[in-house]
């Protein structure tokens, strides 16, 4: 009775410690999980409810893990499809926390210009950007991020440094490419392509 008993404690204390084991590495695997079956309904093209399903699914991710950047970028890009404003700009701000890359602090002024939160400081908010990627010698910022920044800043920089870049293009299909994004692409065109929004906030 005393071994059974004794094994029956031994057995118990292991359970728990298997069980506490995986309370602590499954959160990660959760919001995993629950991003990957958000990012399978947009890949299946899903009507209105299936993204409702889909957002519900990243917010879900976002509470396991508040840290795990994939379901803010999942999250970006349904409000994005579903063409609505609202949380764009919030998911937008946490993505650039946790991942503070010129990229994601463009497409943050982007976004906010896009959905009228910048408060009239677009200039200023890509005009950082710019400053930001000029003062970094080893930036780690594409060309075109830059010249995004320049040109929706309305620097007087953009021109020159356009021609620059295309001349080192080496095909006349990057260089077509690039003349349509940067100079016969409008403001709004731009954040249609670029910005994780896709429609003005609806009223």
């Amino acid at each position: 009775m005393t071994v059974t008993g004794s094994c029956r404690r031994a057995l118990i204390l292991v359970l728990i410690i298997v069980l506490l084991s995986g309370c602590s590495t499954g959160e990660e695997e959760s919001a995993a999980s629950l991003t990957e079956q958000a990012q399978q309904i947009l890949v299946d093209r899903s009507e209105d409810g299936g993204l409702d399903k889909a957002l519900e699914l990243t917010q879900r991710a976002t509470e396991v893990d508040p840290g795990y950047v994939p379901a803010y970028t999942a999250r970006i890009n349904i409000l994005k499809r579903m063409g609505k404003a609202e949380g764009i700009v919030k998911a937008t701000e946490r993505l650039a926390e946790l991942q503070p890359n010129h990229e994601n602090r463009l497409y943050l002024c982007m976004a906010q210009e896009a959905t009228g939160k910048s408060d009239g400081k677009n200039s200023e908010c890509y005009q950082q950007v710019v400053k930001e990627i000029e003062d970094e010698s080893n930036t780690s910022a594409g060309k075109e991020t830059y010249l995004l920044a320049l040109r929706l800043a309305e620097d007087d920089a953009f021109e020159d440094e356009l021609d620059a870049y295309l001349k080192s293009l080496e095909s006349d299909v990057a260089r077509d490419m690039a003349q349509f994004k940067f100079v016969e692409s409008t403001r709004s065109d731009l954040f249609q392509v670029a910005a994780p929004v896709s429609e003005k906030p609806k009223k």
